[in-house]
């Protein structure tokens, strides 16, 4: 478990900073020419307005999850689904609460991120360049990719035209993959707010 919450915070928290950083985007100028790389256009495209929502699917040690992930003001709300367990993690105002749905408990304690993951999301927004690019078949189907890495950590982003399909991310020399399910601008403001029928725990 602690593998799949180190992978989504990786993936996550990349587009999260770029929101934040492209939240004030204007149209492409002299002095703000337009994105380099499909990836970067896809974030401007979806992210720059500071919020949105992902479906996504991951598999982990022969488990399949299913996340809904989702950004607005800087608020980072992850659902994640597995073997029909579902747990919430809601991160705002530097907190980050732990949800059980089935006992309707909320653990608060300070935001946990580790080095590598605050890294690669600090240096996400600078997806100007690829490191590489190229073409890869997943399940049949060949879809061309743009691969970043940073501090070791590699993210590739792979596109069917200009619609993001799958992501995989490299952790210690384990490669993860991410299929996208869907991905909108906007996001509920309601998923950012603590039920009042959980009990609250400090940590």
């Amino acid at each position: 478990m602690k593998k799949i919450i180190t992978v989504i915070l990786i993936l996550i928290l990349a587009f999260a900073l770029v929101a934040c950083g492209n939240s004030n985007n204007d149209e492409p100028s002299e002095d703000n020419p337009p994105s380099k790389t499909k990836t970067l256009e896809m974030f401007n495209e979806y992210i720059s307005g500071g919020s949105y929502t992902m479906t996504t699917k991951l598999e982990v040690e022969g488990l399949e999850t299913i996340q809904v992930s989702a950004v607005k003001d800087g608020m980072i709300y992850s659902e994640s689904e597995v073997m029909g367990i579902k747990s919430i993690m809601i991160i705002k105002d530097d907190v980050q609460y732990l949800l059980d749905p089935e006992s309707k408990t909320c653990m608060k304690m300070s935001v946990i991120t580790d080095d590598a993951t605050e890294i690669f999301a600090e240096e996400a927004a600078n997806y100007e360049t690829a490191v590489n690019t190229g073409s890869e078949t997943i399940n049949g189907k060949t879809y061309d990719y743009e691969e970043f890495e940073v501090e070791g950590i590699a993210a590739r982003y792979y596109y069917d035209g200009d619609d993001l399909k799958y992501m995989t991310s490299s952790i210690e020399g384990e490669v993860y993959m991410v299929e996208v399910v869907s991905f909108e601008k906007g996001a509920a403001v309601e998923l950012f707010e603590i039920p009042e029928d959980y009990m609250v725990m400090e940590y």
